[in-house]
């Protein structure tokens, strides 16, 4: 293997008056310059002005300065009356893209009928991007917040939610029981201990930690939580805790 591997260097490398060697008529190879030969053979091969013209018919792609404005405008409507999220969006990226503020501005419009921040899944992810992508068009993240609030739920209505989710998602209950079971095993001699929770939202995070607090052979421990609000957001409130 070595070996052929040097004999294929030998012959890449060698002086370009050696390569053609070999010809039918030696005469004719006489006078002929090997040099200016050879390079022509490999601006044949290797020019990168022969390229293109090998693949610029197999996939034509009209810039968007070539397809006139009401084409444009009159594909968007259609892939609005057709519900058609992805496509919209991604007009809505291109536009941006390419600085067609005009264009991007009609995309938006069109799109904002078609997403829901309550409707179907694909509805709202796009209602989602459609926001990134106003954000990014006016750099207006600071304000995004306040356009992508959802529908409140009552208190009472988020805690059976929480506690819904927390029951029948082992994510969440994998995870606060791990961490409440280390907790309980570095505070098991505490006789008495204080929990500070920054967004502590509805706290069903230490049931199981107060369950096995409770559950210690010596009797409980005295426990105190004190949970530190979100001032932004309303969801981590519940019941309207103010500290």
């Amino acid at each position: 293997m070595r070996h052929a591997l040097q004999e294929i260097e030998t012959v890449l490398m060698a002086p370009d008056s050696d390569e053609p060697s070999t010809g039918t008529n030696p005469e004719h190879d006489e006078n002929k310059q090997p040099g200016p030969l050879l390079t022509k053979q490999r601006s044949r091969t290797w020019s990168p002005e022969v390229q293109p013209q090998n693949f610029s018919g197999l996939y034509p792609r009209p810039s968007g300065n070539e397809i006139r404005p009401e084409k444009r405008q009159r594909e968007t409507r259609e892939l609005a009356m057709d519900g058609n999220v992805r496509q919209l969006l991604a007009r809505c990226a291109e536009a941006l893209a390419e600085n067609r503020k005009e264009d991007f501005k009609l995309l938006e419009k069109e799109t904002r009928n078609v997403v829901n921040i309550n409707g179907e899944p694909i509805q709202r992810l796009g209602a989602y991007m459609l926001e990134g992508l106003v954000a990014r068009n006016e750099t207006s993240g600071t304000t995004i917040y306040q356009s992508m609030r959802c529908r409140e739920p009552e208190s009472k209505e988020l805690l059976s939610y929480m506690r819904i989710l927390y029951d029948i998602c082992p994510y969440f209950k994998f995870g606060y029981m791990a961490a409440n079971g280390a907790i309980a095993e570095a505070l098991r001699n505490e006789d008495r201990i204080h929990i500070i929770d920054f967004q502590i939202a509805q706290g069903t995070q230490w049931i199981t930690l107060i369950q096995a607090l409770a559950a210690r052979p010596g009797g409980p421990p005295h426990v105190r939580i004190t949970g530190i609000d979100d001032p932004v957001s309303k969801f981590a409130r519940g019941d309207s805790l103010g500290l």
